[in-house]
């Protein structure tokens, strides 16, 4: 882990320390990821000095609010004439419990390495956990948690490797239907990176599309998101395509502190497994240079979600501003 924060810490030294915000992450079942909509947030005092720093605001006097706005000059620059980017990377550590219909309890421990670059209205997201898990070869990991979905040996095992590869892209709608909110529609895939034989994975490739928005309201902030996944067949299972949703408040305590709380579900992965649901709160705290912590704990309901899950992410960030 020490080797990680070095790394990211010293990558590259032409993006400048963050300002932008992400937006809500997605809960435990669904996170890339941490699929940042571009919510706007308030930002520390750090970055909101080192912003106003480099950039020139007309403010008027507290007792001027009859005063007429000071108007552009002609040739100043204006925000479209420049590209902002944001390059994250992330290391977490989660930790999941459950039954899942079984005799004997699975749990997971999964380290998920992320990275994601946002481009203007573009992001981009890659995934991949490394996964320690002991229980019943038929539980595979979905994201942190465990699901039963699979016909196999229900005798208690351990096995450990890396897990799938996911990649997704989102596109942030120009379109605002109300003021303070947002709109985006993205993809993903699911790459068979994990060892089939070893039970980390379905060994087959899926893919996702999905719609999400968001909503401020002050301090408060809600998001919702709505999906459909298509799951390929294995040679011994047959998969649903399946319909997945996510819904989630979110209050911002100050400019750096903000807890969430959310629910997600997704439709039964074959005919004889349930709907994976969960609720999970999410702790999270922005830190200076663009370090941000989130924790995480949730349960689960039903025999095919994890009775009870938590963990932690790390994530640095780095920005950049160029002429178009």
């Amino acid at each position: 882990m020490l080797v990680c924060v070095g790394l990211l810490a010293n990558s590259t030294r032409s993006w400048a320390e963050p300002n932008l915000i992400e937006g809500v992450p997605n809960q435990i079942e669904d996170a890339p990821s941490e699929s940042a909509s571009p919510i706007p947030e308030p930002q520390s005092s750090a970055q909101s000095e080192q912003q106003n720093s480099q950039t020139t605001i007309f403010e008027p006097p507290a007792n001027s609010a009859n005063r007429p706005r000071p108007k552009r000059l002609r040739g100043a620059q204006t925000d479209d004439q420049f590209i902002h980017e944001k390059l994250t990377f992330a290391i977490g550590s989660y930790f999941s419990h459950g039954d899942y219909s079984s005799t004997e309890a699975t749990d997971v421990i999964s380290i998920p390495f992320r990275a994601s670059y946002q481009r203007d209205n573009w992001s981009f997201h890659a995934q991949i956990p490394y996964l320690n898990i002991t229980g019943p070869e038929n539980v595979l990991v979905l994201r942190e948690g465990g699901e039963l979905i699979i016909e196999a040996s229900e005798e208690d095992t351990r096995r450990q490797g890396f897990g799938d590869l996911r990649l997704s892209s989102q596109y942030a709608l120009p379109w605002k239907p109300f003021p303070n909110t947002g709109l985006n529609i993205g993809g993903g895939i699911k790459l068979p990176t994990a060892d089939e034989s070893e039970h980390l994975g379905t060994g087959e490739t899926d893919y996702q599309l999905f719609s999400s928005g968001y909503l401020r309201s002050g301090r408060w902030i809600t998001d919702l998101k709505v999906g459909h996944q298509w799951m390929e067949d294995t040679d011994n299972t047959d998969y649903n395509n399946r319909l997945f949703f996510s819904m989630g408040e979110r209050y911002l305590f100050s400019r750096s502190q903000s807890l969430s709380l959310s629910y997600s579900h997704k439709e039964a992965a074959t005919e004889s497994s349930e709907a994976v649901q969960s609720l999970t709160a999410t702790f999270h705290q922005k830190l200076n240079y663009g370090w941000k912590l989130s924790f995480s704990a949730g349960m689960g309901f039903g025999e095919s979600s994890a009775d009870y899950f938590g963990g932690l992410q790390i994530s640095k960030s780095f920005i950049r501003k160029k002429r178009r």
